[in-house]
């Protein structure tokens, strides 16, 4: 959307407010930002990483994941036509997985943390219960084979990719946004 407004009416999406109650009263933002510069420079990032998430089953210590798709839909209002399955995080906890993608000293790594989460209490990742974790480097193994998370890696990678996975603004606490700056 950032690079949309910008290309074609010449005007800048700010970015959201960090507090997610102000950003409520702020009419049009953004976490995006705008591609436009890589049109110039295309080898110049324009952020830090790529963020996303992804759902599974309720996971203890221990144990599988449970099957989403033995999801009650009736009791969730949903009409269970086989074409439609919500995540099983809407009514129940589950382990919700925070990945990012970036560079670092030239190698790209992909790094997740499987964390507990429950829309219905916190809204959110709970940072202080993390399942399980998962790290990739692309060079060497860009189909994601050998989880480097169980392996002997540098504390100090592992370290800097936590800090700006947990604090990105869309899922960070207050406490853990500052973590961003020391990570840049």
């Amino acid at each position: 959307m950032p690079t949309l407004a910008e290309a074609a009416m010449g005007i800048s999406v700010p970015a959201c407010p960090a507090d997610a109650a102000a950003a409520r009263h702020v009419a049009l933002c953004t976490h995006g930002v705008s591609l436009l510069p890589l049109i110039a420079q295309p080898a110049v990032a324009v952020k830090v990483a790529a963020y996303s998430q992804y759902p599974r089953g309720y996971v203890r210590p221990g144990e599988e994941s449970e099957a989403i798709a033995d999801l009650d839909l009736s009791s969730q209002g949903f009409e269970d036509t086989g074409e439609f399955r919500p995540s099983g995080c809407l009514s129940r906890r589950c382990t919700m997985g925070y990945s990012l993608l970036t560079v670092r000293n030239g190698t790209e790594y992909r790094y997740t943390e499987w964390v507990d989460f429950n829309t219905k209490v916190r809204g959110g990742p709970d940072w202080g219960r993390v399942i399980g974790s998962e790290l990739y480097d692309h060079a060497s193994d860009p189909l994601e084979n050998v989880n480097l998370a169980k392996r002997a890696v540098p504390e100090a990678l592992v370290r800097d990719l936590r800090r700006l996975l947990r604090a990105h603004p869309a899922w960070a606490s207050a406490s853990t946004r500052h973590d961003l700056a020391t990570v840049l």
